[in-house]
């Protein structure tokens, strides 16, 4: 009898324990598995509703490169080396379109394909952020990071519609940062090669990357100063001669470069003012939604901006708190507080150099070069908070719940500021609603009118005003895109003159655009020079057949685009 309830006992623990290994597996990388779930959140949100809103002006600036400009009609390749475009834009290189060449090629040129490999890119610069937290701190502290950036808003908007653009410079920035840290550590030559790479290539993303550049060395050097003594001790000659040459390198590529187009100003009170300001507004989302959303949207983040402020002002408490033991407790993580401090000081001068550029002025996507800086200070300052709350308690005989009610203040704080970060999403979410009116340049109503373009198949399609020509002919077919012409600035110029200079100018454009020419001519239907191309319609109605178009905005039902379908044959 004791053999049988020994035999069944001892099945039933094989039974209760054949899931052991799995449970043995999902402990061993729990923070795997909340990564991955992180991760899956941040794609959804940020992909909900791809289409919405309509593709801008800008965010579709790469197209015409990474197609390799089939014609010389096509616009944002500013400089061809052998034929190859190398530059978009003045101070914008062709890097993005260089990384969407293979997928245009394979899948074609539609919102998915423009937006969704953004989107993919910043979930891997989240990754990234979350290796240079997990080598500062531990991997859960990384994982609050990670938590932090995944719902946070401002980085879901900004990786689906790539205003600036800014997802290309934020991975850069993160890898680069990444191995920055690698040779603080190890001072290997793999690794500096690799931030100096990173770096070098986000500059010839966007010249603005430069502001970082130019930060993170010097406030490396400052709060790292010890790991540099030790690598130039053994080569002091050499050290000092790559020294002297990256400072003149520096000033040369400046002066050519760089001050040409980013001009000077003079600094001053209301200046640094409003660039902190700015650099709060930035960070807030809720102003980026108002920029695309007619009515804007309603600004309740009072808990996200007073959380990230209550960091910062707990870290700055706590760097100098006037307790030698806890200053001895900290020594011992001191490459933690170096990092911070390496970061605070890096962002002051980002916001310097922001400061003293005159081409900085307005464009709050210039702020997302220190993006997820303040990221990295609140989880700094979390991790202060608890080490100080630790110091405080080891003594006490109750240390053990002393320390779980830290640990529980600690993740309020977290879970407050994830919380302002989901109230943000929400917003998001309400929104990017299809009865929602979008403003101008992202009005959905372009997919209508680039269909409409298809079908109708002119002989040209003309773009009068800015803010539709490169969402039109990146959406056309690959044969079509020839047909596209952006002509914003010979009706300008039509619209501004007058007398007998407006008559040249109005019979040069009918000669070169619309004579022996089926022509399809788009503008705004509520916008300031749309009286001009009436008066031009109007006036050569005895030399072509004219019949008007509208597409209306989905939500007011009223007329958004005018299409005329101009026959001068």
């Amino acid at each position: 009898m004791n053999y049988i309830f020994s035999t069944i006992n001892h099945k039933k623990m094989i039974k209760k324990n054949k899931f052991s290994p799995y449970i043995s597996i999902f402990q061993n990388n729990i923070h795997r598995f909340i990564i991955i779930f992180l991760i899956a959140i941040f794609i959804y949100n940020s992909a909900w509703k791809l289409h919405l809103p309509g593709l801008e002006y800008d965010e579709t600036l790469f197209i015409n490169a990474a197609l390799l400009g089939p014609g010389e009609e096509l616009e944002f390749i500013y400089k061809r080396i052998f034929g190859m475009p190398v530059l978009v834009m003045r101070y914008i290189g062709a890097l993005k379109s260089y990384f969407y060449l293979p997928i245009f090629t394979i899948f074609g040129v539609s919102v998915t394909t423009i937006r969704l490999p953004m989107i993919i890119l910043s979930a891997a610069s989240i990754l990234i952020n979350y290796a240079i937290m997990k080598q500062v701190l531990n991997h859960w502290w990384a994982l609050g990071l990670t938590a932090l950036i995944a719902t946070d808003p401002l980085l879901m908007f900004n990786s689906k519609l790539d205003y600036g653009p800014v997802s290309m410079m934020i991975f850069l920035k993160s890898a680069s940062l990444l191995y920055l840290l690698k040779f603080t550590q190890d001072l290997s030559k793999k690794s500096f090669l690799l931030f100096i790479t990173f770096c070098l290539f986000g500059i010839y993303d966007k010249l603005n990357f430069v502001w970082y550049v130019l930060a993170i060395i010097p406030a490396t050097m400052l709060v790292y100063y010890d790991r540099f003594i030790t690598l130039a001790k053994p080569h002091l000659k050499l050290f000092i001669f790559f020294a002297v040459l990256a400072i003149i390198f520096g000033f040369v590529f400046g002066f050519v470069f760089v001050l040409p187009i980013f001009k000077m100003r003079e600094l001053n009170h209301q200046i640094i003012v409003g660039t902190i300001t700015s650099y709060i507004w930035a960070i807030d989302a809720t102003n980026l939604y108002g920029f695309t959303i007619n009515g804007g949207m309603s600004n309740e983040t009072v808990r996200y901006m007073f959380f990230l402020s209550l960091s910062v002002i707990i870290l700055g408490f706590l760097l100098i708190i006037p307790f030698k033991g806890f200053r001895k407790d900290i020594t011992e993580q001191k490459k933690t507080i170096k990092f911070i401090l390496m970061i605070i000081t890096a962002s002051l001068l980002i916001l310097f150099q922001i400061s003293i550029t005159e081409a900085s002025i307005g464009g709050q996507n210039h702020f997302l070069i220190l993006y997820p800086f303040h990221f990295f200070v609140i989880v700094g300052a979390g991790w202060l908070l608890k080490t100080f709350f630790d110091f405080l308690i080891k003594s006490s005989p109750r240390a053990k719940l002393l320390k779980t009610i830290g640990f529980i203040i600690i993740l309020s704080l977290f879970a407050c500021q994830i919380s302002g970060n989901w109230h943000g999403v929400s917003q998001y979410h309400a929104a990017f609603q299809d009865n929602n009116s979008f403003k101008l340049v992202w009005n959905p109503a372009i997919y209508q009118l680039a269909e409409t373009a298809q079908k109708i198949n002119p002989d040209r399609i003309i773009s009068s005003n800015w803010g539709t020509h490169n969402q039109i002919q990146a959406l056309a077919a690959p044969q079509d895109r020839i047909k596209y012409l952006n002509r914003f600035n010979p009706f300008v110029e039509m619209h501004n003159a007058q007398g007998a200079q407006r008559d040249l100018i109005n019979e040069r454009v009918f000669k070169e655009l619309f004579q022996g020419n089926r022509v399809l001519l788009i503008q705004y239907a509520d916008i300031f020079i749309k009286n001009t191309v009436y008066e031009f319609i109007n006036k050569y109605s005895n030399r072509m057949v004219c019949q008007r178009i509208a597409i209306q905005d989905a939500n007011t039902q009223k007329d958004f685009y005018e299409l005329f379908l101009c026959d001068a044959r």
